[in-house]
Formats: C-alpha cells, sequence, structure tokens
C-alpha cells in the first residue's frame, strides 16, 4: 500500500521580474528568463549572499490566498463571514494571473490575494483541474504585478539547490532552502486524493500553510509547485513539475482541462510479456483492447499494438500513456508511435471528448461443445457465427472459456468463465484445436500471452503450462 501524504497550504518564494506592462491576451500565459540569463550558471559554492537575492528578487511575486468557505448551520448552507488562510500562490503574467493547488481554493464561496507589500485583492477562479491539482487564479490590480518566470523541470538535477518561501503555519515570508532529494516520485497519494504528477522530492522545509507556492532553482526559476508533505517524516516535501502546469496552463485559462478519449485499454508490459511478444525492453503500453467506433479505432490501431510515444511524449506504461492522451486537449490531433509485432508505425489521431459513459456487456455461455487445456486448466469452447456476429468478431475470431479449474496456470492468471480468447500473442486464435496445438506447440519454460476479452473491455494474461 503507498503512503499516505498530506496536501499542503504552501507559500513559496518565486523570482520576480521588473514590473512591466499589462500583457496583451497574445502573449503566453507566464514569464520566463530570457536566454542570456539562462546560459549564465552559478560557479563555485553556493553562497549565503545567493538565497539572500533571490528572496528579495521573488518574494513580491508570491502571494497568500484566503478562501471563504460555506459553514454548514443547519440547512440552508450559509456563508462564512472570515476568510481563512488557505496556502499560496505566485503570479505568472503581470496583468494579475496567479497559479496555486487546486486543493488550496476547491469549494471557495470567494478567494482573496495579499501580496508581500500587503496589497490585498479580490481573485477570480479561472480554471482548475483535480487530478493535477493545479489552479488558476485572476486579479484586477491598479498596476502590474511582479511576475515569476517559470523554468524547465525535466532540467532539474538530483542534489541541485532550491528555495522555497511561504506561510507555514500562518509564519509569513519564511524562507527555506534545500536540494532536491529525488524526481519522478510516483506512489504520492495525498489524503485529498490521488494527484497524477511524477512529484520532485525536496528537503526544503515545507509545511501546511506553504500549498501552492512555487519551488525555485538557483537561476530564480519555478521549476514546481509545492503540494504535499509526509506527515511521518521530517525534511520530505513533495512538489508538481512545473512543466505539468505549463501543459494545463492554456486549457486552465479556458475554464479547466476537458479530458480527451483516445479509445484503447491499455496495461503495462512485464518483462515476460516482452519475452512473449518479442520486445527489447519491457516498456510501452500494450494495448489490450480497442473500442469500437473511437478515435482509436478511426486512426487504425489494433490489439497487440505497442505505444511507445505520444505526440512529444514518451510512453513508458499504460500511466502514461492515460495521462498524456487526456490532457492532450479535445479535437487535437496527436501523431502515436506503436510497435507493431516489431514494426514501428506511426498513427495521426485525432481526440473527442471523453464518453459519459462506457457501457459493459457479459458474453453468455452456451451449451457448445468444448475442449479440455488441462496443462492451462482451461475448458474451452468454439464461438457460433451468430455469436461472432453479436460480439462485433471476426469471422474465425476467437473462443470462449467454459470452465477454469480450481487450481491451475488460467485460476492464478485471473481468468473466468465467459471470457473470450481472442490471440496467442500475436497469431489471431480461430478454433478450439488450433488453440490446442498452440499450447502443445509452446515450451514447458516459454511465457504464454493470451489476449483476453471480458465484456466490452480486453486485456493481456500471462500464463505458463504447469
Amino acid at each position: 500500500m503507498s503512503p499516505r501524504f498530506t496536501l499542503l497550504p504552501v507559500l513559496y518564494l518565486t523570482l520576480s521580474l521588473l514590473a512591466s506592462p499589462a500583457a496583451s491576451a497574445e502573449e503566453p500565459l507566464w514569464v520566463e528568463l530570457p536566454a542570456a540569463a539562462k546560459a549564465r550558471s552559478i560557479a563555485g559554492t553556493v553562497a549565503a549572499e545567493t538565497f539572500a537575492s533571490l528572496a528579495e528578487k521573488l518574494s513580491p511575486a508570491v502571494v497568500l490566498i484566503s478562501v471563504s468557505l460555506p459553514q454548514s448551520a443547519g440547512s440552508p448552507l450559509r456563508k462564512s463571514s472570515k476568510y481563512l488562510d488557505g496556502g499560496t500562490g505566485f503570479v505568472i503574467r503581470a496583468d494579475g494571473y496567479i497559479l496555486t493547488n487546486n486543493h488550496v481554493v476547491v469549494d471557495a464561496d470567494s478567494i482573496r490575494v495579499r501580496t508581500e507589500a500587503n496589497q490585498e485583492y479580490d481573485a477570480t477562479l479561472v480554471g482548475a483541474f483535480a487530478r493535477a491539482d493545479l489552479a488558476l487564479l485572476k486579479v484586477e490590480a491598479d498596476k502590474p504585478l511582479t511576475a515569476a518566470p517559470l523554468g524547465d523541470s525535466d532540467e532539474l538535477r538530483i542534489a541541485e539547490w532550491v528555495l522555497a518561501i511561504g506561510s507555514p503555519f500562518g509564519l509569513n515570508n519564511s524562507v527555506t532552502a534545500g536540494i532536491v532529494s529525488a524526481k519522478g516520485r510516483r506512489d504520492i497519494v495525498p489524503s485529498d486524493g490521488p494527484v497524477h504528477a511524477d512529484f520532485i522530492q525536496t528537503d526544503a522545509s515545507i509545511n501546511p500553510g506553504n500549498s501552492g507556492g512555487p519551488l525555485i532553482n538557483m537561476r530564480g526559476e519555478v521549476i514546481g509547485i509545492n503540494s504535499a508533505i509526509y506527515r511521518s517524516a521530517q525534511g520530505i516535501g513533495f512538489a508538481i513539475p512545473v512543466n505539468l502546469a505549463k501543459k494545463l496552463l492554456p486549457q486552465l485559462a479556458k475554464g479547466g482541462v476537458e479530458q480527451a478519449f483516445l479509445g484503447v485499454v491499455a496495461q503495462d508490459i512485464s518483462p515476460r510479456d516482452a519475452q512473449a511478444l518479442g520486445l527489447a525492453a519491457a516498456a510501452g503500453a500494450l494495448v489490450a483492447h480497442v473500442v469500437p467506433n473511437s478515435p482509436a479505432q478511426t486512426a487504425g490501431f489494433e490489439v497487440g499494438d505497442v505505444i511507445v510515444r505520444f505526440g512529444g511524449d514518451a510512453v513508458t506504461d499504460s500511466r502514461d500513456l492515460r495521462w498524456v492522451a487526456a490532457i492532450a486537449g479535445v479535437g487535437s490531433k496527436t501523431s502515436v508511435e506503436v510497435l507493431r509485432k516489431g514494426i514501428r508505425k506511426v498513427f495521426s489521431v485525432t481526440l473527442t471528448a471523453l464518453p459519459r459513459q462506457v457501457t459493459q456487456q457479459a458474453a453468455d455461455s452456451t451449451n457448445a461443445p468444448g475442449l479440455e487445456i488441462p496443462t492451462l486448466g482451461l475448458h474451452v469452447q468454439e464461438l457460433t457465427p451468430e455469436e461472432r456476429k453479436a460480439l462485433g468478431l471476426p469471422a474465425k475470431l476467437g473462443i470462449r472459456v467454459a470452465a477454469v479449474a480450481n487450481s491451475g496456470p488460467a485460476a492464478t492468471a485471473g481468468l473466468l468463465p465467459g471470457d473470450l480468447i481472442l490471440r496467442f500473442g500475436y497469431p489471431a486464435v480461430q478454433s478450439t484445436k488450433a488453440f490446442a496445438r498452440m499450447v502443445d506447440n509452446a515450451g514447458p519454460d516459454k511465457p504464454i500471452l493470451l489476449h483476453v476479452q471480458r465484456g466490452e473491455s480486453g486485456a493481456w494474461v500471462n500464463l505458463r503450462k504447469r
């Protein structure tokens, strides 16, 4: 079981640029350092003066966020008359766009922000996305605000110095420093629910009151949004990589992230799966089912394809695929790279909106004659042409699992009566006799990879003969 983590209200130090005129609608939603500034590296040991200078430059871009929440007083709900400290945010554009955590402002009736100079503004929630724990706010200030430049979190190195400014436990404008302890932490499960991010782990002190604030590198760029702590440990905090925020900001600016739909059921590839499929490495997302009339089917995806790249992102497992497809944007046209029987292919797919419902349909077993496969602990049956048509299967594809022995490879692998066996590795399974020959020809030490359909979903199942 993954350890539980706590989402934080966070305040962090952010690099401030000189105030500039309000940005036009055509400008990016955030600012970045000029190329010349990025090229300058900090040589030698990081001195105390470096931290002090960064703190002075970045503090004006960091804001304290307070929220008014509904309070239950019998029924109906009434609004609280008092603002509560919610966390932290930081200005990303001079005309008043502010980035923070979703959990800092979720369910708020109203939101206020206060700058380092004690200027207060009412804020509007522009867009939020709970799965990434990000929210974009907007204030109408009477003058341009100081904005913090966003960096490139992919460039982060382990043990690189980072800086944070926040209001832990209400202690405003607290500055902490530390290093990047680790990258790519996926097993972080905050108490408010799962968040998709390959979290940056840091020992820069992060506590309740810091959520939504920036994690800063020594160039003065925001490279993370501090979000969670591990309550049972000291000196362990987690930040959402800023590159994820940059990918989602254009959609947040339009009101939120509408999840896109590709139309495949995919699973991770184990070393045994890779061996059975003849892959060089156990990487990618193995397509177990292609949803009928989906973007994937229209583009030409097939069961057994191994998706290795989606747009510009490498796909290392099914989790990667689900995420990059979901946030790619409804209506976006994306190139997807797959391995099909070892041959690399590229498909162009236009994503649609995520369907509201996925209908599940179970196959009914019949009294058709069957065949025992004792080495797998299976009893399989033929499908009639009428059954294949009703199930949407091509002619001469698939057999049905009629029974599963209480113990044996099939039971261990999770096969159930009613499952349809469609493929033995890449080759299609056309009959029970053909399937029996495939099993007989498989070596005792060679993994058997079966493509199985259950209802309208599918999976690849790996087992060995006994």
